[in-house]
């Protein structure tokens, strides 16, 4: 009596592992034909053809996601933010993080979400530095103003981007201004 149980439960999920893998294999099918338009010319549109113009659409959305996040974190001035995370942005958009990953890999030419942030962070922190009034400013306290936590990863991060540290981009550009004056 138990083997005939357990051979009928054994029976019963191979039943339903076949049902569902036919219907999650036969479902992009259908999801494909039913984005398939009629075309004009007797010709046919291809699946392949379906596919590029419903990835072209994903593209769309993607590239739009991309200016959203970067709007939120330019014209919001986010970037500035201490210890920003994908998570807080994914969070103010109510999207995944892996979306916003994704939009500023493929549209923002981002390798990562910290790289571009660090960028924008740089960015304001080399404007900071090169301010004639600013210029008794400790690096640690451009550093905080630009967003980072500590000067050690302000200081690494500007030299990796620029190839100076901030000191050496401060008398840089105030060497250049006192030329252009003088």
């Amino acid at each position: 009596m138990v083997d005939w149980i357990i051979s009928s439960i054994i029976l019963f999920v191979l039943i339903n592992t076949q049902i569902l893998m036919y219907w999650r294999y036969r479902e992009p099918k259908e999801a494909l034909n039913n984005h398939l338009v009629k075309a004009d010319t007797p010709a046919q549109i291809t699946p392949c053809d379906a596919l590029q113009k419903r990835h072209g659409a994903i593209s769309s959305e993607e590239r739009e996601l991309a200016e959203n996040v970067k709007t939120l974190l330019i014209e919001g001035k986010l970037y500035l933010q201490a210890n920003l995370k994908v998570g807080d942005v994914a969070k103010a958009l109510n999207l995944p993080e892996y979306r916003i990953s994704k939009a500023l890999r493929n549209h923002l030419n981002a390798k990562n979400f910290n790289q571009y942030v660090n960028e924008l962070r740089i960015s304001h922190a080399k404007d900071i530095l090169a301010e004639p009034d600013k210029k008794q400013w400790p690096v640690l306290v451009v550093g905080l103003e630009s967003g980072f936590a500590s000067v050690g990863p302000f200081t690494r991060a500007f030299k990796a981007q620029t190839g100076f540290t901030p000191n050496q981009y401060r008398q840089d550009q105030l060497e250049n201004l006192a030329l252009k004056v003088g």
